[in-house]
């Protein structure tokens, strides 16, 4: 972000200093009053405009989507290792198979992220509630994360736990999907919300599965998976906490325009009183 801003704020002044030469603001010297060159009452609007997006930054920072979503986003980023550690494969190779097998065994998880991926999408689109969906992957997830960090189980529900590993994928789509219906009504702070989501999601990626699941700890991740259990149950809590937050806007909006509608109906019965 500060790349692109440092490559394209120079750009954005060499285009206003070519503007055609229009005085946006004047004052008469000829009165003493002084007055401001075109080319300096550019530089005034860049500030006002700052002003007016520092302005419209603060009402949507004092609305929950920001803070809520953008949590979310950043305990699913960091659910589980990061691409460079796939604790699968290293289990295979604890195990004795041969390198082919440790190379094609573990594709079967991202069939199933496949298909749960696009046959729940499906779902959350015919039913419109994005929480019930989403809390499917959570729970798959979760099942996944429990049976992996108590590690001592039966070797069908350990190769269960790890094929249902990426089961929980499918439910980055779907949040951002979320996030544009929640910040539908303005399309300013559907970006800001986004965007932040996004860049402190792979922020926080960058670090924490270093602390998480760190290598030294293969193949069983005791910490990682324990970590994973109570990210999982963290990511249920606060997607029934938007649910909610959710309906409770909603209802509020649909009172606030029953009420517009009664006052407006009110006011035409009135004026129909006093013409008659």
């Amino acid at each position: 972000m500060r790349l692109c801003f440092w490559m394209t704020d120079p750009a954005d002044l060499t285009r206003i200093e070519s503007l055609p030469k229009t005085a946006w603001l004047k004052w008469d010297a000829r009165h003493e009053q002084g007055w401001v060159d075109q080319h300096s009452s550019a530089y005034l609007v860049i500030i006002v405009a700052l002003g007016g997006a520092q302005a419209v930054l603060n009402q949507y920072l004092g609305r929950w989507h920001v803070y809520l979503l953008t949590i979310l986003y950043i305990i699913f980023i960091n659910l589980w290792p990061s691409s460079s550690v796939n604790p699968f494969s290293i289990w295979l190779k604890s195990q004795g198979l041969s390198v082919s097998k440790i190379n094609i065994i573990p594709t079967g998880a991202s069939a199933i992220q496949l298909v749960l991926t696009v046959t729940l999408a499906i779902l959350s689109d015919a039913i419109r509630h994005r929480a019930r969906v989403m809390s499917i992957a959570t729970v798959l997830g979760g099942f996944s994360a429990l049976c992996l960090a108590i590690w001592s189980i039966p070797s069908g529900l350990k190769w269960t736990a790890f094929f249902l590993q990426r089961a929980s994928v499918l439910y980055g789509p779907l949040s951002m999907s979320w996030a544009n219906e929640i910040c539908g009504a303005d399309a300013e702070e559907r970006a800001i919300v986004i965007g932040i989501m996004n860049s402190m999601g792979y922020a926080f990626n960058a670090w924490v599965p270093l602390l998480t699941f760190p290598q030294v700890d293969s193949p069983k991740f005791r910490k990682g998976f324990v970590y994973s259990v109570c990210a999982f149950a963290a990511q249920g809590a606060i997607t029934g906490a938007i649910a909610y937050l959710q309906k409770r806007d909603a209802k509020r909006k649909a009172k606030e325009v029953m009420g517009n509608e009664e006052g407006a109906s009110t006011a035409l019965a009135t004026t129909d009183v006093l013409l008659s």
